[in-house]
């Protein structure tokens, strides 16, 4: 475009010189012509150079627009992504505190499951101590009704134990340390079962009028029945318990670090 203009100005320019030197040749130095011819010479020269700073002027304001109007579309640019920015933060911070909230749940539960668990067995064993427990011939016996009853209890506190161990692991990343947590959770379950499978096998040999056994009979149960400190329920329930109480309330209190896991 500026090519083009530049071109029909030099037109001009070159066209009027010609028409004064065509019209004005003969017209000597000092005479009205000569006056005239230089006076429309002057006119032309201004009025190209005119016209040549008006092409320029326009040119200038034609690119300082088109500079103007891409700065414009940068800043444009820019706040879009600070925008998108912004509200991928959100959106970050949004999913991190749901999942926070989530792990805080599911922890939670976690805690107040193993509590019921660990606290039904418990109760199952004091129940099995005073109710269960009678004293024929001289011998200990374990009556069948309280037996039933205890082991009712006994038994829904290892499936819950069972199953607080596998979703533990399927929920591994919540916890800063899952697999201690399903080794005390799988001691628990698994002195339970062992409780349970002797009920099992035995089940079936009490007798008499008020069906019982002799305790002796059931080591396991013997074993269960015992001072924490003298049988196998302390290493293998109790302490494991308070493991699992110690390592989900640090994981409560210290959300942070895991995080980083």
């Amino acid at each position: 475009m500026r090519r083009w203009i530049v071109l029909v100005l030099s037109a001009l320019f070159f066209g009027s010189v010609s028409l004064i030197r065509l019209f004005f040749s003969d017209a000597g130095q000092g005479t009205i012509g000569f006056e005239v011819a230089k006076s429309l010479l002057q006119l032309g020269v201004v009025a190209v150079i005119g016209a040549v700073v008006s092409v320029l002027v326009f040119e200038y304001q034609r690119e300082r627009q088109a500079l103007d109007k891409i700065a414009d579309l940068d800043r444009q640019a820019v706040e879009k992504k600070a925008d998108l920015d912004r509200q991928a933060l959100e959106k970050k911070r949004d999913l991190d505190r749901k999942s926070l909230e989530y792990r805080e749940m599911l922890l939670l539960s976690i805690l107040s499951r193993a509590m019921d668990a660990y606290g039904r067995a418990k109760k199952a064993r004091r129940l099995l101590r005073g109710r269960a427990i009678s004293t024929r011939d001289q011998a200990k016996v374990v009556l069948a009704d309280q037996y039933d009853l205890c082991f009712d209890m006994l038994n829904n506190a290892q499936l819950d134990l069972e199953n607080l161990a596998r979703d533990v692991k399927t929920s591994a990343k919540a916890f800063s340390d899952p697999d201690a947590l399903v080794t005390h959770l799988r001691s628990m379950d698994a002195y339970l079962n062992e409780l349970i499978g002797e009920y099992e096998g035995s089940r079936s040999r009490f007798s008499g009028d008020e069906p019982s056994l002799p305790l002796r009979e059931l080591q396991h149960l013997v074993d269960f029945l015992q001072k924490a400190k003298e049988s196998k329920f302390m290493p293998e329930m109790v302490i494991p318990y308070h493991e699992v109480q110690k390592a989900i309330r640090g994981d409560l209190l210290h959300p942070n670090l895991l995080e980083s896991t």
